[in-house]
């Protein structure tokens, strides 16, 4: 089913079509509303382009989950973690309008999330808070990274979907 006149190939997992830049904010909001999950998106420059990226082989990561090492580390931790915390971020998060990139409150949430990450690594040697501007939009990605003690060569990055 054509979720937009300008649909040219859907399937039961992708749709690919052509959208306009002013259309997103709508097509974000009826993925919210009517199928109750974000709607991620890629841009390709053609339709042939999108095409091919839809025939290309499914493949899954290579990845083998290490086995728990740092129970001691993570035990330490635990006290400092509480369900009144998760609710407040879940709470100043909902507050703003919306989150969404093209928006003002999207950029003020980003700028929410820096100050959140910045405040919690105060303390934490080798960590440092990024904010990566982009053309078209001011909202800005948060990158949060921190980098190894024992071997300065391997970081922790921290990202997120506002």
């Amino acid at each position: 089913e054509s979720l937009l006149p300008h649909s040219f190939a859907s399937g039961s997992q992708v749709w690919i079509g052509e959208v306009a830049i002013d259309e997103l904010a709508e097509l974000s909001h009826t993925m919210h509303e009517q199928h109750n999950r974000c709607g991620g998106y890629m841009v390709h420059t053609s339709a042939q382009g999108a095409m091919a990226a839809l025939m290309m082989p499914e493949s899954i990561a290579n990845f083998t989950i290490p086995a728990p090492s740092q129970q001691d580390l993570v035990n330490a931790w635990l006290p400092q973690v509480s369900a009144d915390q998760i609710t407040n971020t879940i709470r100043a998060l909902s507050s703003f309008n919306n989150r969404f990139y093209t928006t003002a409150s999207g950029a003020q949430a980003s700028d929410w999330l820096a100050n959140e990450w910045r405040s919690l690594i105060s303390s934490l040697p080798g960590s440092r808070i990024e904010q990566i501007k982009h053309s078209g939009y001011n909202q800005k990605s948060v990158v949060l990274t921190i980098q190894g003690s024992e071997k300065p060569d391997e970081w922790v990055i921290v990202g997120g979907h506002l």
